[in-house]
């Protein structure tokens, strides 16, 4: 890899670039730099921004916005320290991906006709994961969402005339991992090597991209030592060397130049007249020559790490299972275990005969003051009743939701939104006082999931005298870690403990101590092999409420 500083050429295959280190001119952090690029004839202009990765305290970030702006002033409104304009775009909104905390806002189509023939698209896709590393892939939407949407190690093999076979998710890997990214394409450098995918990614056709043509470009790299390059090449500069004006570069000749700096991984994104590079909010590039820039809806940007949006923290909730003996109580005789599967964890669920109300089972789940939305689980059969009622005592007194179990069983039903008061007063109470279905029919009582959805009022109004249980989880040690971790809890008291660990898209990976607990501090080790670098969530849930932290695997 060949780092140019100030004034020194860097060898290509067909000139000599000079590089001027413009750093001074910005307030910038350690790992961030500029630099202006000029060449002889043919003349060329090029700004490069370069961000190391390797200091924590920088990321860089992809930001979409439904109402366009230059890149200078996206930037300045994003408060990034660096950015470039993003994919393409049509006059209704972005044609490339985007991704942004997780959350898939536009999927590239998964066709695009050309001469009466429709082309799967597998277009190139620069992406920021969880743990702050980068990476280019050719990727495919399946659908519309995080899910469908998969990664590919080679381009679907489009020729002219002549269109690929549709992608298969079993010849891709799932992408839903990504935090934040920005299409763009075609593809520019692999494994260190210029490989251009123009035709295979369908630009070909009226697509305005002219590939083979000196044009204004915007590009994105990934260097080796895990450096994000955004390099620009702009039309329409005065060259001093030569006293030619700039015409912009080639496809093939902006990959040389990304390889020459050392990029392991590049690919396009839109260029034109929406080429630009912003630092520190003002333009540092020369659009068409001057400061004219074309309004984009999307931008590349280096930021502060601390800024970098994250999918929303798990949402605080409360599971009550019947075998909950502390929170859980049957009264009444009568109650029997179901044979039936698909019920709700390690107990099976319980059967009453329908009748006036006289057996019931009440869960008492010790909420935090506030809002909850509050789900049941049944065992769903033809032999029970349509309307069992599930009673809800809550702060501003009770309600009555009546529902039909031989529907909907096996998986979390929604019976409402209540404002609970955090005392032992909060219930849910499910009877035997039904009268739809068969004879004889009965209802079921499994389990319930408590969802807190609004903060809790730590205000002392009518807040009675009762305090939960104190329940504390700590940090893991060490973290980052590869491939162990130690996690530790304290508990004041028995209770029943669930310690588990999530994706950051909240899917359970390992489930390390489930069962009844004494108090103290207790322990559990994590092993990681096998599974990605990344942020995962350790999520400790009691019968009074649930905990989460962050870890990061680094390998």
């Amino acid at each position: 890899m060949a780092l140019a500083l100030m004034g020194l050429a860097v060898e290509t295959t067909q000139a000599q670039v000079v590089w001027t280190d413009r750093s001074s001119e910005f307030d910038l952090p350690d790992g961030v730099r500029i630099w202006t690029g000029t060449r002889g004839t043919p003349a060329e202009y090029l700004t490069r921004v370069e961000a190391d990765l390797g200091n924590p305290a920088i990321s860089v970030q992809a930001y979409h916005s439904p109402t366009y702006k230059t890149t200078t002033t996206f930037s300045r409104d994003v408060g990034a320290i660096a950015s470039i304009n993003g994919g393409f775009f049509s006059a209704t909104g972005s044609v490339s991906t985007v991704v942004f905390a997780n959350e898939l806002v536009v999927a590239t189509g998964q066709t695009l006709n050309r001469d009466g023939q429709n082309y799967p698209l597998t277009r190139a896709f620069f992406a920021m994961l969880p743990d702050g590393s980068p990476r280019i892939d050719w990727i495919y939407h399946f659908g519309n969402a995080m899910a469908d949407m998969y990664r590919y190690d080679a381009v679907a093999p489009n020729q002219i005339g002549s269109p690929a076979a549709t992608p298969t998710r079993e010849g891709g890997t799932r992408f839903d991992e990504v935090l934040n990214g920005v299409g763009g394409g075609p593809n520019l450098v692999s494994n260190g090597q210029v490989h251009v995918t123009y035709d295979e990614e369908v630009f070909f056709g009226g697509s305005g991209l002219e590939g083979g043509s000196n044009r204004a470009r915007s590009a994105v790299g990934i260097t080796a030592d895990n450096k994000v390059v955004f390099l620009a090449a702009d039309t329409g500069v005065l060259i001093p060397s030569d006293f030619t004006f700039s015409a912009g570069v080639t496809l093939n000749r902006m990959a040389e130049i990304l390889v020459s700096l050392g990029v392991v991984e590049g690919m396009n994104l839109d260029g034109g007249g929406s080429t630009a590079v912003a630092v520190r909010g003002t333009l540092a590039s020369r659009p068409s020559g001057g400061t004219t820039q074309r309004p984009v809806p999307t931008i590349l940007s280096v930021v502060y790490a601390d800024s970098v949006e994250r999918p929303a923290a798990p949402l605080p909730e409360t599971v009550l299972d019947t075998e909950f003996a502390q929170q859980v109580s049957i009264s009444g005789a009568g109650w029997f275990q179901s044979a039936n599967p698909g019920y709700f964890g390690e107990s099976r669920a319980w059967l009453h005969p329908k009748g006036d109300g006289s057996a019931s089972i009440t869960y008492a789940p010790q909420l935090q003051r506030a809002r909850h939305e509050v789900y049941g689980w049944w065992v769903a059969a033809n032999n029970r009743t349509t309307d069992t009622p599930f009673v809800v005592v809550h702060r501003n007194g009770r309600d009555t939701v009546r529902v039909n179990q031989q529907a909907t069983g096996s998986q979390w039903v929604r019976l409402g939104e209540w404002e609970f008061s955090g005392t032992p007063a909060d219930q849910v109470i499910i009877s035997n006082a039904a009268a739809g279905g068969p004879e004889p029919a009965y209802v079921v009582a499994d389990a319930l999931r408590f969802v807190q959805t609004g903060p809790t009022d730590t205000s002392t109004e009518d807040s009675g005298q009762w305090t939960a249980p104190r329940y504390e989880l700590l940090s893991n040690y060490p973290n980052p870690f590869n491939p162990t971790t130690l996690i530790r809890f304290r508990l004041d008291g028995t209770s029943h403990v669930r310690l588990s660990v999530h994706d950051v898209l909240g899917r359970e990976v390992a489930v390390l101590v489930n069962g009844a607990m004494p108090g103290g501090t207790h322990e559990a080790t994590f092993d990681a092999t096998g599974l990605a670098t990344g942020l995962y969530v350790y999520r400790l849930t009691t019968p009074a409420t649930t905990t989460t932290r962050t870890m990061t695997l680094i390998r």
